[in-house]
């Protein structure tokens, strides 16, 4: 089932995508061995965004963009956002 993003929602997601765009470009730019040291994947950059986060090692799993966000009360009463990783 699709649900609409609200208006919030979609303008992180369009963030998101503009920092994992910029990101993409500066690695790069990068060696083949700063790459390897770094743990990035040239394969998965020459993929894209699609590919992200582009880690050499299987076993990370991607964040997904947002689907919807709700405001959670913190321990003094303040709303604040969910964080991002």
């Amino acid at each position: 089932m699709k649900t609409s993003l609200s208006l919030t929602d979609r303008i992180i997601n369009t963030l998101e995508v503009i920092g994992r765009q910029r990101v993409l470009s500066e690695l790069r730019t990068l060696s083949e061995s700063r790459l390897t040291e770094l743990g990035y994947s040239r394969q998965k950059l020459e993929q894209g965004i699609s590919a992200w986060p582009w880690r050499a090692e299987a076993e990370v799993e991607p964040l997904p963009l947002r689907e919807s966000a709700t405001v959670a009360p913190s321990s003094n009463g303040n709303s604040q956002l969910p964080r991002v990783a």
